[in-house]
């Protein structure tokens, strides 16, 4: 299924977790806000684990010559 991904370039992760940055949840946020961010921070690193596993892929794929 990760096969299927299109190459995540590194920049699009730096400026997504730029963006959307690892944060705790306040008092005051509501259940639906808080969910929210759990869904993004989810996504971010599902990015990072295949950006990750593209980099692996090639390191090992790439024979010098």
């Amino acid at each position: 299924m990760d096969q299927d991904l299109p190459t995540i370039p590194h920049e699009l992760l730096e400026a997504l977790q730029e963006r959307f940055p690892l944060t705790n949840p306040t008092p005051t946020v509501c259940e639906r806000e808080l969910w929210i961010e759990v869904g993004r921070q989810q996504l971010i690193e599902f990015l990072s684990r295949h950006y990750l596993s593209q980099q692996e892929n090639i390191l090992t794929n790439h024979v010098p010559r």
